[in-house]
């Protein structure tokens, strides 16, 4: 099976997200300098803000059931990145960034620099303008003016990470209209 299939296939199956949905509960926002967490102030309807809602949570844990989740996700902002750490018991880590400069253009040019940086990248077909996924099983995709990397790479071990990426990218993909 192709991965542009296996993508397909994947979101289709598996959670079904609710764009938009309400967050019930808000992930953990680390800003620079300050020490602990702060409750995140931005609204789940927002795009880069999404992947710490609650949906993407619950897909997560249907993703990798046996590995639960430990607490809420920690959210940090630093400039037009936003990015989104879900931590695993007993171990691991799944990264979400969402790179949202201006334009378009810029955020092409984001995702090349991603692409040029990674190791064996390869094509994923039916995610967002362009989209790749890492010999490790990552996924970095680009539409409009937003890069959004599935980092997998820290998952607990026994994890299909291309199958967990490539799902997450195309939900997240999927709420993204512009």
């Amino acid at each position: 099976m192709t991965f542009r299939l296996a993508v397909l296939v994947s979101a289709m199956v598996s959670v079904t997200v609710a764009c938009g949905a309400g967050n019930g509960t808000r992930p953990a926002t680390r800003r620079r300098g300050t020490e602990g967490s702060v409750p995140a102030t931005a609204a789940s309807s927002d795009p880069a803000n999404e992947i710490c809602a609650t949906m993407v949570r619950d897909a997560i844990a249907q993703l990798v059931p046996a590995a639960p989740l430990l607490g809420a996700p920690t959210l940090a902002k630093t400039g037009d990145r936003t990015t989104c750490t879900y931590r695993f018991s007993p171990s691991g880590t799944l990264t979400l960034t969402v790179d949202e400069p201006a334009t378009n253009q810029a955020a092409v040019a984001v995702y090349h620099e991603r692409e040029a940086q990674a190791v064996s990248p390869q094509p994923a077909d039916g995610l967002g303008s362009a989209a790749f996924v890492t010999q490790g099983g990552s996924t970095v995709m680009v539409k409009d003016n937003k890069v959004l990397a599935v980092d997998v790479s820290q998952l607990p071990p026994g994890v299909d990470r291309r199958q967990v990426s490539g799902s997450l990218a195309a939900q997240i993909a999927a709420c993204w209209t512009g």
